[in-house]
């Protein structure tokens, strides 16, 4: 991961988003790869946003529902639920 992130303008401009949220959104710009999609697991991202990880799924959830992110869940070889992958973050 590359020590400078880059924070969409727009994420600082956002009356509509709250600091938990906002806190999130850009844990998950820290965690995005080259290729526009990130993989931080649960543990991750509540320590990089300062929340509790049940915090952090409330705001996910409401990212989501708001277009913010694109949530796909992904499998481990016994098709149990592994981790989700983030990509299309527009704030």
């Amino acid at each position: 991961m590359d020590a400078a992130i880059k924070v969409p303008a727009a994420l600082f401009e956002n009356d509509g988003m709250g600091a938990s949220d906002k806190s999130v959104f850009a844990a998950l710009c820290y965690f995005t790869e080259r290729d526009g999609e990130c993989r931080p697991s649960l543990t991750e991202l509540a320590r990089a946003s300062g929340l509790s990880a049940r915090g952090v799924v409330k705001v996910l959830a409401k990212l989501e529902a708001r277009g913010n992110l694109r949530r796909e869940h992904r499998f481990d070889s016994s098709s149990r639920r592994s981790s989700n992958c983030y990509s299309e973050l527009s704030a």
